[in-house]
């Protein structure tokens, strides 16, 4: 009889310590944005930077161009460049809540040049190529009592180091 009083009081003793299953850890989070979005994920960066409409032909000039191709920077001095790409939010359908999928990173590209010589160009660049943010995620849970809220960030971080040599005056490599 003992021995059944003191199991019945072991085992209601660890019924103390049970916990129901937390809902967060249960849902797979941030969960991932629709790839209908992708294009607006985009940061379309200028005619220089992109080639000229984004058809891969290189400006000769500055640093900007230096994405496309290395080769066809020059600078006598040292220069800065940087562009902004501000894009207007987009309403998310297909959600319960209000949604928008907005850019919240303005600086598309950030780069500066040096020469190191007359033949010699050494430049670096920071270049944000896709980046969105979906604001106002939220998922309901247990039948509608509780509300999570998530706002999952997508960026696309690019530093470049880019070095270019002038072999001769219509040759460089880069």
């Amino acid at each position: 009889m003992k021995i059944r009083f003191i199991f019945i009081l072991m085992l209601a003793c660890t019924g103390l310590f049970a916990q129901g299953v937390d809902t967060l850890f249960v849902l797979n989070a941030p969960m991932y944005a629709n790839p209908f979005y992708e294009y607006y994920s985009r940061n379309f960066h200028g005619a220089e930077a992109a080639g000229r409409g984004y058809t891969g032909a290189a400006v000769l000039g500055g640093v900007q161009s230096g994405l496309i191709n290395p080769a066809v920077m020059r600078a006598d001095s040292a220069s800065v460049f940087a562009e902004l790409s501000i894009k207007p939010p987009q309403n998310v359908d297909r959600m319960i809540f209000n949604a928008n999928y907005v850019s919240p990173m303005p600086l598309g590209i950030f780069g500066f040049s040096f020469p190191l010589g007359k033949k010699m160009l050494l430049s670096t660049m920071y270049s944000n190529p896709k980046s969105i943010d979906l604001q106002d995620f939220i998922i309901e849970i247990n039948q509608g009592a509780d509300l999570v809220q998530r706002s999952p960030k997508y960026n696309l971080h690019q530093f470049s180091l880019l070095a270019n040599y002038r072999v001769l005056y219509s040759l460089s490599v880069g």
